[in-house]
């Protein structure tokens, strides 16, 4: 199937579908069956565990046509407290993502089986080996960063069950760096992740550079916490360490997901955020297609991806163990992935080529890389020995075996006719592409560089084949083997998909990669001109090639002779002593100077402040009882005074009671007086005259005289009372 470029960027249909929650949830809960089962039948429990990466396998397969007319979402409302509802999402990217993982894991099943025959808590590996497929599905489906923060975790605390299987010394350091490692860049994640929320008010992937901008929100900060979040998963340089250390201490199967899949979760994180994230709704136009900070981190991926894949090589070439080798080998070609995404932002819309040859190279690097630690794990059945120092000759107790290994080999150097050439020469061309774009001198030494890193990887493999399969069989290896055929046919399955992909790149090309490209902004021109009818076997790619196969004939023969390949640094060198361990004493340091004086001087503070309060509490106690004995004296005085006033009172009523009698007695005889008054008043008129003036005299004393009874004694004494009670009880009451 071919696409035109117009097709990739039309609005698709949202196709509302309950099989992504199944394909999730189905391996999650069947590995608690599995783990039962173990206890009970080994035969049941091998089986189940196969039939369930094919169950997830085959409803992933089925989601194709699906995604080809549009995307597959469901939602379901798991937080109802905070109206949350976890969202699950599947484009075309998703897709290709989530049949890569479910492909590679039903080999890696069906290999467990004859690897995992003679190993201890076979339950509990195959219980989370299948959990760990959910969670992994889960990552790549999400709808929403934090529906992938969620199962980015379960995929880190289930894989780490994987890595310290053994449960030695040496798995459990191994263990712990890679748990702390996921811990600290989960942490990092989700800070980038609510950074976002908080100043857009949506986590949904997709286009948000607009509302970025519209926010004010520093742009330079949430790509380098994504960045560190994601790069610690995904082995890159300089946060790569727990990747040589948890590889090779975890069973063969696990190494090949953890190697194969499990890192290319942190560069589908990377592309999810910096090319879709990060970019516009619309195709930019002139000087602003490169004005953004996308660009910008574009460049920085680039050198990040450049200084991974070297110094990746470099150290592969210094190793002897054959699963640490390969565990190196996986720290470079992640440099090769990070740099095709580093050249697809710094392109912005024209960076198509930077896409696509970065996914191409993620799934081929999956499955040579997952076939090459079978393999690896397959002679490690026989012979429980992977120094290449120590072994030797398995081409001829192994042919198939070696067979296959040489295929791998053959794709990962890049060789045409194999899967590696066709991802690695877009990779080239992107690097190219960004070059000329501004003619960055520095730029044309990222693309020297990986000629010479794709020198070094054909070295390193020549070593590893060498140190395993020529040579002379060591005599107590020199003893027939009979292996499984279960063993066969995952790796003869992973060596014909690396030449099919190989002699026929336009079959992935055209029905997985180029699909995969709509949601993201890229200039369909462009895709038009450089993308759709792309050419992969024309002499100026088979040249390239062939360049690199002059520096390796010049390089491992000198490297050989002055045992360039065999290096002892000193431990300070490694970036885990120099870096890590120096960041960790410091931390530490500072955790005790905190402990030592601010928790110390928080203690003094609290032991000084609680007797200053017991002293306060206790002064407040004395005062309180010397206000209840001022209470109880000032209550005696007010019982006194009120017998008093009671006494005085009745003594008022009798003189009152007197002085009534007397008033009556009084009135009685004015009324006789003024009746003669007024028989002489009638008689004579001086006289009359005379008594007028002595009655209006009388009424005016009368009128101005004292009355007892408006003297109210017993109001006057309690408004005193009641003035006194409430000036102590406020008084108690303050100060209490």
């Amino acid at each position: 199937m071919f696409f035109a470029a117009e097709e990739l960027n039309q609005a698709s249909q949202v196709i509302v579908s309950s099989k992504l929650a199944w394909i999730v949830l189905v391996p999650m809960i069947c590995s608690i069956i599995i783990y039962m089962v173990g206890c009970r039948n080994q035969l049941m429990r091998n089986l189940l565990s196969v039939a369930v990466a094919a169950y997830v396998l085959r409803e992933v397969v089925s989601l194709y046509p699906l995604v080809q007319q549009g995307v597959v979402e469901t939602q379901y409302l798991v937080l109802p407290l905070i109206e949350y509802s976890l969202s699950l999402r599947v484009d075309f990217l998703s897709f290709v993502f989530a049949a890569l993982m479910s492909f590679i894991w039903f080999l890696a099943t069906i290999f467990s089986w004859p690897y995992m025959e003679h190993e201890v808590c076979v339950s509990r590996y195959f219980a989370f080996f299948i959990f760990t497929l959910g969670a992994c599905l889960g990552v790549v489906m999400s709808g929403d960063l934090i529906a992938f923060f969620l199962f980015f975790e379960l995929m880190t605390f289930s894989s780490y069950v994987l890595v310290i299987h053994k449960e030695d010394k040496e798995a459990m350091s191994a263990g712990l760096l890679f748990l702390v490692m996921s811990i600290v860049g989960g942490l990092i994640l989700l800070w980038g992740i609510f950074y976002i929320l908080f100043g857009t008010g949506t986590v949904e992937i997709m286009p948000l550079l607009q509302k970025i901008n519209e926010a004010g929100l520093n742009q330079p900060l949430i790509i380098t916490l994504f960045l560190i979040g994601f790069g610690v998963k995904a082995g890159m340089v300089p946060l790569h360490i727990w990747l040589p250390r948890a590889h090779p201490v975890a069973p063969a199967p696990a190494s090949a997901l953890l190697s194969g899949l499990m890192i290319k979760v942190g560069a589908y994180g990377i592309l999810r955020v910096i090319l879709m994230i990060f970019t516009s709704t619309e195709i930019l136009e002139g000087a602003q297609r490169y004005a953004n900070w996308s660009n910008t981190f574009g460049y920085v991926v680039i050198w990040i991806g450049v200084v991974t894949m070297f110094l990746g090589a470099f150290l592969a070439l210094q190793q002897t163990m054959a699963k640490r080798i390969l565990a190196y080998s996986s720290v470079s070609q992640m440099g090769y992935i990070l740099m095709g995404i580093g050249c697809a932002a710094y392109l912005g819309a024209d960076g198509a080529m930077g896409f696509v040859g970065a996914l191409y190279h993620i799934i081929n690097h999956a499955l040579f890389k997952a076939g090459l630690f079978m393999m690896v794990g397959a002679i490690y059945i026989h012979t429980h020995e992977l120094d290449i120092e120590k072994i030797g000759g398995m081409i001829k107790k192994f042919p198939f075996i070696a067979g296959t290994f040489l295929v791998a080999a053959f794709g990962i150097g890049g060789i045409p006719g194999f899967n590696g050439y066709t991802s690695k020469t877009l990779i080239h061309h992107a690097i190219e592409k960004a070059y000329h774009l501004n003619h960055d001198p520095t730029l044309f030494i990222a693309e020297k560089i990986f000629v010479l890193t794709s020198a070094l990887t054909v070295c390193y493999f020549i070593k590893l084949f060498r140190g395993m399969f020529l040579g002379e069989v060591p005599e107590k290896y020199d003893k027939e083997y009979k292996p499984s055929i279960l063993e066969y046919i995952p790796l003869g399955v992973f060596a014909g998909c690396i030449m099919f992909i190989g002699l026929f790149p336009q079959v992935l090309y055209q029905n997985l990669i180029i699909p995969a490209m709509s949601g993201f902004t890229f200039d369909p021109y462009n895709i038009e001109k450089y993308i759709l009818d792309l050419n992969f076997f024309t002499w100026p790619d088979i040249r390239a090639i062939l360049i690199v196969l002059v520096l390796v004939a010049i390089i491992y023969p000198l490297g050989t002779k002055f045992n360039l390949f065999k290096l002892k640094f000193p431990v300070w060198v490694s970036m885990e002593y120099s870096i890590f361990r120096v960041m960790a004493s410091v931390g530490w340091k500072i955790c005790v100077f905190a402990q030592k004086y601010l928790d110390g001087g928080v203690n003094n503070f609290y032991m000084v402040s609680s007797r200053s309060m017991r002293k306060a509490a206790d002064m407040t106690g004395n005062f309180e009882g010397k206000l209840m004995d001022f209470y109880e004296g000032t209550s005696d005085i007010s019982r006194k005074a009120t017998d008093f006033a009671g006494d005085f009172e009745g003594k008022l009523m009798d003189i009152y009671e007197g002085t009534s009698d007397m008033s009556r007695k009084a009135t009685d005889l004015a009324g006789d007086f003024e009746g003669k008054l007024q028989d002489i008043y009638e008689g004579t008129s001086d006289i009359s005259a005379k008594a007028k003036a002595a009655e209006r005299n009388y009424r005016k004393r009368r009128v101005l005289g004292w009355n007892i009874k408006n003297i109210n004694i017993a109001g006057m004494i309690m408004a005193f009372l009641i003035s006194l009670f409430l000036f102590v009880f406020f008084i108690y009451s303050r100060f209490r």
